[in-house]
């Protein structure tokens, strides 16, 4: 999912003035654009929050900066999580230190997981994985099977000698089915919910609420 990642679109500065604000939209011909200080993403801005608006320099529109990101450490599951949260079209990247690199787009993700059913209903999605040697889909679709749930969707893939499985089930208690893939000898590498984005989302708030008092 990285190469999804758009590296070249232009930024924005805190001290732009309305006229170069302007002009970065247009240059980017798309309607966010984010706000960093010295690489550190500060925010997300809209083209119609700031046509409306009239100002000097954008550093006197900080209220209007929208933290939001996606990180670039976050599994590639939560992008898809992110712009369900966001509802806008594209999203800023940054790093766990809150380093701007660049924006992903909905469109691109969207067409880079259109064939995955894994969207399109609610439930739990687990991510293990396992030597190829030692895989079997049809033990770990028993464990599933066994401990009473429901499986929505798959998608397998090999990795460096090992078999990756994402797995979706519906929204059911999930603590035997983790017992019963560890006793199994599969690794649990990811749990919808357990990620960094929460935590990245927080930690980007409290900057731009530090930010905010100075």
């Amino acid at each position: 999912m990285k190469s999804l990642i758009v590296h070249n679109m232009p930024f924005l500065n805190l001290q732009d003035s309305k006229e170069i604000v302007l002009g970065r939209f247009k240059q980017a011909q798309c309607d966010w654009l984010a706000v960093v200080d010295q690489e550190q993403f500060l925010g997300m801005v809209s083209l119609e929050v700031l046509s409306a608006l009239d100002f000097n320099a954008l550093d006197e529109l900080s209220y209007t900066f929208i933290p939001d990101t996606v990180s670039l450490e976050t599994h590639w599951y939560n992008y898809g999580l992110s712009f369900r949260k966001l509802q806008i079209s594209m999203a800023a990247v940054v790093t766990k230190e809150g380093r701007f690199v660049g924006y992903i787009f909905e469109k691109d993700f969207t067409k880079a997981t259109a064939s995955l059913p894994l969207f399109e209903q609610e439930g739990i999605v687990i991510e293990v994985k396992m030597a190829q040697l030692d895989f079997s889909l049809t033990r770990l679709i028993t464990i599933f099977e066994q401990t009473q749930q429901h499986i929505l969707g798959l998608v397998t893939w090999e990795w460096d000698r090992e078999m990756n499985v994402l797995i979706k089930i519906a929204p059911n208690p999930i603590q035997d089915t983790l017992a019963g893939l560890r006793r199994f000898g599969f690794e649990i590498t990811f749990i919808e919910g357990e990620d960094l984005f929460a935590s990245i989302l927080k930690d980007n708030a409290a900057y731009l609420d530090t930010y905010l008092n100075i």
